[in-house]
């Protein structure tokens, strides 16, 4: 469809301007002045009638009626006014009592008759009574008033469509002609006819300096054509040149692309380029190596299909890289696992040829993607040798100081934990390393099930593990994590071991307990040795605070002065005689250890010695050195018993069996003469091994007491399931057993209950003739104490018995 004139265009505004001028004077105007007159007429009447509203309110309250004569005079200087009348309104209906004009006969106008008036009804009342005014104008009149108005207006509008057509007559034959011309000069002049002949119009300055500008316009295109000639003719040579260095190169390029395809193939390598429109990978290599992904060659593929292949924990870092490689230009070289048979990844290494900034982004960007997978495993299976345990599948040392500097450099905070098995060095001793080995991986296990992926987990050394943890926990969910710990490997029932496996774990936080690796580890430690003195055979767990190290070095300082101790023979046994008022002599004594020239108490120095594999060590001395005492006695005492506190240590890890049967061996003492005691803690932690270990040592004759009895946790079960010879009753029921009716009624419900199992008494602690006598009356024939006896070295012992015995045989 050809395009329309400059003057049709024109035309079609100047005759919309006219449309919209006449249906905006002739529609509009009328209808709004209309409608303007009628409301101020409206206005108008509803003062009058309000006006006349008031004066009839007042007529009637003066009752002067006559003053309604006035309405006459007063609507005859309205000219607006045309009918008005007064009614009053009676028992509902109302009343006409004056009119204007008179006689009008207002109560005989007919609808239609009305219809012909603008008529405003006021309501007025009194205080005897109500009735209405009514105030008509003729239509007519307002009719006129409109015509009065509206002619002005069309002759506004008359004057208005001369002013267009002038202007649209100027506007066609100045400016709209001369530019239509110079448009068909134009057209001639872009179809290439230079030849032709420009007049220079002076109609008005604007068109002459077009119709120069035209003039102009076809020289320069006539001195460019001639130009363009010359210059296609030099192309045209140089074309023809280039074509032949074309071939020469196109022949070297196709020889490159068959070396780099060898290339590639060696590799495994593909170059790939994205096109950034299409959001397309073209990828080039080796039909093996786009076969990994079920590609042919010279395939495209979308972006989107390539990320679905990409692994989910990489997916996220990928695009962020690759979209920071397409709009900043940034350098691209990921490590990525692509998915090359379902549920199967490999991995490669993309590359990207950074694209400047400034440069033209629809650009093809183009780069490489290397099959780094065996490589990759590689350096995988290295960094893991060197950074992981073998045994335990954890990390190292190695691994760990590198995760607790990383933690201080990103956190700033954490928590370090160091945990460890609980006579770990007895399993190893007494069940062997295999077993050992065993409760080191499964404790693993554990820590990798119960500590989040997260954290850092570590095997440092032997059972010694250390766990990172950033950012720091709080008090309550460090313990849950123990707790979690202590309840795992508690309930693993695959370790062959009899006794459960405790754990001690001590934490520190950094950086308040420090910010250098050594300074935290030494807290932890520190935590971790007081949880170990809290454990009561089983597990613990202690967070590090102030002065705390102190404590740690006081009794680290106290097993080395122990095991020089052991070493020098600095360690005795004294012996307290026990009295048996049956048969009037000491029938056995309590072998007690004690550490002469040394102010330590002896409960702090077993204490101490329970904390590590010493406590083994003073054991076996104990029992060596009863033996020893047993076989320097005369022979008047070859019946005495020699009671020994056992360690539930000792009880649990070490073979109580074959050390008793050594030294008795070795001594030729029968091992029958030899007592043991035990705590009520040593069965309660585990009561099966407990009976297993009393059937062999009953067996071999040695007699069993409960030491302490009524102050831990013992129950008339776990006595019925043991085969126990005595209970010791505790000093504490003993002391208190005259003043304490509590105490009375405690030893004697155990006399009671003794003599129902057949298990003897021994009362500890007797110091008064009157606990004697209570006791006796009570029937605990067999007592302990200082009324009777201290302790005191062997030598001591022998004279006393000499002494207190009644003839130079020992009562049996």
């Amino acid at each position: 469809m050809a395009p329309r004139s400059i003057v049709s265009k024109l035309g079609v505004s100047v005759t919309l301007g006219a449309v919209f001028t006449i249906a905006l004077l002739l529609v509009v105007v009328p209808i709004q002045q209309r409608k303007l007159l009628r409301e101020n007429l409206i206005s108008e009447l509803e003062s009058i009638a309000s006006a006349l509203s008031i004066s009839v309110q007042f007529a009637i309250e003066q009752e002067n009626l006559g003053l309604l004569a006035q309405v006459n005079s007063f609507m005859s200087g309205n000219s607006d006014v045309t009918i008005a009348g007064i009614y009053l309104i009676e028992g509902g209906a109302s009343s006409l009592i004056a009119e204007f004009p008179p006689n009008v006969g207002l109560d005989n106008l007919s609808k239609d008759q009305l219809a012909d008036y603008l008529l405003v009804s006021l309501p007025f009342s009194t205080s005897t009574t109500s009735g209405r005014v009514l105030v008509g104008s003729a239509r007519a009149n307002l009719e006129e008033s409109v015509r009065r108005v509206q002619i002005p207006l069309y002759v506004a509008f008359a004057g208005l469509a001369i002013v267009f057509g002038l202007i649209f007559v100027s506007l066609s034959r100045g400016v709209v002609t001369p530019m239509m011309a110079s448009a068909r000069i134009a057209s001639r002049l872009g179809s290439g006819d230079l030849d032709m002949d420009i007049d220079i119009r002076t109609d008005n300055r604007e068109v002459q300096v077009l119709s120069s500008s035209l003039v102009e316009l076809r020289d320069n295109l006539s001195a460019a054509k001639a130009e363009n000639e010359s210059l296609l003719k030099n192309l045209e040579d140089t074309v023809e040149a280039r074509t032949g260095e074309l071939n020469t190169a196109l022949a070297e390029l196709k020889e490159s692309f068959q070396r780099l395809g060898a290339v590639l193939s060696s590799t495994n390598s593909l170059i790939w380029s994205f096109d950034r429109i299409r959001d397309e990978f073209h990828f080039t290599g080796a039909t093996s190596d786009l076969s990994l992904f079920g590609l042919d060659s010279q395939a495209n593929v979308a972006l989107k299909n390539i990320l679905q292949r990409v692994h989910p924990e990489s997916r996220d870092i990928l695009i962020e890289r690759f979209t920071a490689f397409l709009i900043e230009g940034s350098e691209l070289e990921q490590h990525v696992q692509l998915e090359t048979t379902p549920g199967q990844y490999r991995w490669f290494l993309l590359t990207g040829v950074p694209i400047p900034i400034g440069t033209d982004r629809s650009e093809l960007a183009l780069g490489s993607l290397v099959d780094m997978d065996e490589r990759f495993r590689q350096e995988q299976r290295i960094w893991e040798m060197a950074h992981s345990d073998e045994l335990t599948g954890t990390g190292n040392r190695t691994q760990f100081t590198q995760a607790f500097h990383e933690a201080v450099r990103r956190e700033k905070s954490g928590t370090l934990m160091l945990v460890d098995i609980n006579d770990f060095k007895l399993i190893n001793d007494t069940k062997g390393h295999l077993t050992g080995d065993k409760v080191l991986i499964a404790f693993a296990e554990e820590l990798k099930l119960r500590i989040p992926r997260a954290y850092t987990i570590a095997r440092l050394g032997g059972d010694e593990f250390g766990i990172v943890i950033s950012p720091a926990l709080d008090d309550e969910s460090l313990a849950s994590v123990f707790k979690e710990l202590q309840h795992g490997i508690a309930k693993r029932s695959d370790l062959g071991l009899e006794v459960p496996v405790s754990i001690s774990l001590g934490a520190a936080s950094f950086p308040e307990n420090g910010m250098d690796l050594e300074t935290v580890m030494q807290a932890a430690d520190t935590a971790m040795y007081q949880a170990k003195r809290e454990k009561l055979g089983g597990s613990a767990f202690s967070l590090f605070h102030p002065g705390m190290d102190a404590e740690r070095l006081t009794r680290s300082a106290l097993r080395s002065r122990i095991e020089t101790a052991l070493h020098n023979n600095e360690l005795e046994l004294w012996y307290q005689p026990i009295w048996s008022s049956t048969q009037q002599g000491f029938l056995s004594v309590e072998a007690l250890l004690r550490w002469p020239g040394d102010a330590t108490p002896i409960q702090t120095v077993i204490d101490t010695a329970e904390e590590s594999e010493l406590i083994l060590r003073v054991g076996e001395f104990v029992i060596e050195s009863a033996f020893q005492m047993l076989a320097a006695l005369p022979s008047y005492a070859n019946d005495l018993l020699v009671s020994v506190n056992i360690s539930p240590v000792q009880f649990h890890y070490q073979d109580l069996v074959e050390l008793i049967e050594k030294y008795s061996s070795l001594n030729r003492v029968d091992p029958s003469r030899l007592l043991i005691e035990i705590t009520e803690r040593t069965f309660i932690e585990n009561s099966e091994l407990a009976q297993s270990i009393l059937r062999r040592l009953k067996a071999i004759g040695v007699q069993v007491a409960i030491d302490d009895f009524g102050t831990g946790y013992s129950s008339l079960n776990s006595l019925h399931q043991l085969d126990i010879d005595w209970i010791k009753i505790d000093r504490a029921f003993v002391t208190d057993i005259n003043t304490d009716t509590q105490s009375y009624q405690i030893v004697n419900a155990l006399v009671k209950m003794s003599e129902a199992l057949g298990i003897g008494l021994i009362a500890e602690g007797v110091e008064t003739q009157a606990e004697r006598e209570v006791l006796e009356r009570l029937d605990v024939t067999r007592q302990q104490g200082y009324l009777f006896a201290r302790p005191m070295p062997v030598n001591k012992l022998l004279a006393f018995m000499v002494e207190k015995s009644h003839s130079p045989t020992v009562a049996v």
